[in-house]
């Protein structure tokens, strides 16, 4: 099991995640800095999803293979899913339900191996509008000299269940995830 533990901020990172904006160029490298962490550790997790003719992105999110990704990828539960992982291995599962209410979908992973990377869903956790967050996914699925895309962006408005964030979601995004600058799964 690879599961990826929340990352400490270094208080001066965080004083300049939790500013308006960045200041000066120091402000920026800090902010990189923190993103490359969290990249490394979210990034193995990060996944292709092939359900019949739809793809999508989704991230393991427990060592007994757990999958989240958008509802609307998966569609319904008992289906089929073919999975690919950023290093190229590909595993199989089959959905287990969607809600469509709030676009999300778990799909459980056939014999996940033993090193399976995750990152654990972040529990209880209050975002701020303006607080910066990354996300991953793979559009238009794996590509071999491409690792997944990522977006920096920040947190636009939080309504019930709704995240709203200024990341560019392209074709193949749909049920990527997204993490706090802490490296969780919050969405």
């Amino acid at each position: 099991m690879l599961a990826a533990e929340p990352l400490d901020i270094p208080p001066q990172t965080d004083a300049v995640l939790s500013a308006r904006f960045p200041r000066t160029v120091d402000d920026l490298r800090s902010i990189e800095t923190q993103l490359k962490r969290v990249v490394e550790q979210a990034q193995p997790a990060t996944v292709a999803v092939f359900v019949g003719r739809s793809a999508g992105s989704g991230v393991i999110v427990s060592p007994e293979g757990l999958l989240l990704t958008a509802g609307h990828v998966i569609g319904r539960a008992k289906r089929r899913v073919r999975i690919f992982l950023p290093d190229g291995s590909t595993l199989v599962g089959r959905s287990l339900g969607a809600n469509h209410d709030i676009d999300a979908g778990l799909v459980q992973l056939d014999d996940p191996p033993d090193d399976l990377p995750f990152v654990p869903m972040a529990e209880n956790r209050k975002l701020r509008q303006g607080e910066w967050v990354v996300t991953l996914g793979q559009p238009g699925g794996p590509v071999s000299d491409r690792t997944p895309p990522l977006r920096l962006g920040r947190v636009l408005f939080r309504e019930d269940d709704l995240i709203c964030t200024d990341c560019t979601l392209v074709g193949g995004d749909s049920g990527g995830p997204l993490f706090d600058m802490n490296g969780r799964v919050i969405g």
